[in-house]
């Protein structure tokens, strides 16, 4: 009702005025069904009709479960929608910090999307993780670094390795960086930006015409600071500013958190794409 007082009151007025305009014309046809004089059924009926109005108000005004924006000028579509990332088909992207850190605790935080891919997939068979993440970044420049969580190589924001577990396929984009003293995660959006456009190539040159799904990325615990909605905002403008250097998809995948119901606007955000 905050974010849209007028449609609710637009929806409640149209559905009181349609009851009464049905029963002022049914009275009118039969008279015997005017009341003579208020009475207590003309109090509940009149009540009816408001208590039904505001529940056809709030039934209106109901958060959406799923968008779906076509940015014509790079013929992309966009479908966002409130679910479970690793429950939907096709590629999922899951971003990571620079170390591609498996360790659960410090420094990979097991509510984190990072921390269930490993969890959940490896079933914390970390040497399995980082076997793969070796043999598809040998071929990557890295820098080496000490750190106390023991992975000695940091690759730039925007490496984007693609992991196989079973017939399940992972992107993990770098996003953030570490801070070697403290397995303190950060990240600003320059780097979320570095990170997207990395993601972007990688769906564009390797993903092999599968469906792309991606979190609200930058939304979890790296402390980029904005809200979700922005979040949402900048990943969609990402989106069509890789578009322009090469088509990535027809079609991306979006998956939000139901934690998010309340802060997210799915009207809005088709009505400002669509």
């Amino acid at each position: 009702m905050r974010r849209h007082p007028f449609r609710f009151f637009k929806s409640w007025f149209l559905a009181y005025s349609a009851m009464w305009t049905a029963i002022s014309s049914l009275a009118f046809f039969f008279p015997v069904l005017r009341p003579t004089s208020w009475s207590v059924w003309v109090v509940l009926g009149l009540a009816a009709m408001f208590a039904i109005g505001i529940l056809w108000g709030l039934y209106r005004i109901r958060p959406r479960q799923r968008a779906r924006i076509h940015l014509k000028p790079v013929d992309t579509k966009i479908e966002v929608e409130y679910g479970d990332l690793f429950k939907v088909e096709g590629i999922k992207a899951i971003a990571v910090n620079e170390f591609f850190d498996s360790r659960l605790g410090e420094p990979v935080a097991r509510s984190s999307l990072h921390g269930q891919l490993i969890e959940r997939m490896f079933q914390d068979r970390t040497e399995q993780f980082d076997k793969l993440i070796d043999e598809e970044l040998r071929s990557q420049s890295f820098e080496e670094v000490e750190s106390i969580a023991g992975k000695k190589k940091r690759y730039p924001i925007g490496t984007t390795p693609i992991v196989d577990v079973g017939d399940e396929r992972f992107l993990l984009p770098v996003l953030c960086k570490t801070d070697v003293d403290t397995y303190k995660a950060y990240c600003d959006v320059p780097m979320l930006l570095a990170a997207l456009d990395g993601l972007w190539s990688t769906i564009r040159n390797r993903a092999g015409g599968k469906r792309a799904s991606i979190p609200l990325i930058g939304g979890g615990l790296s402390g980029i600071g904005l809200p979700p909605y922005q979040l949402l905002q900048l990943i969609v403008l990402s989106i069509v500013i890789a578009s322009k250097k090469g088509h990535i998809r027809s079609e991306i995948h979006i998956i939000l958190s139901r934690e998010l119901v309340g802060e997210i606007d799915l009207d809005t955000l088709e009505n400002q794409w669509g």
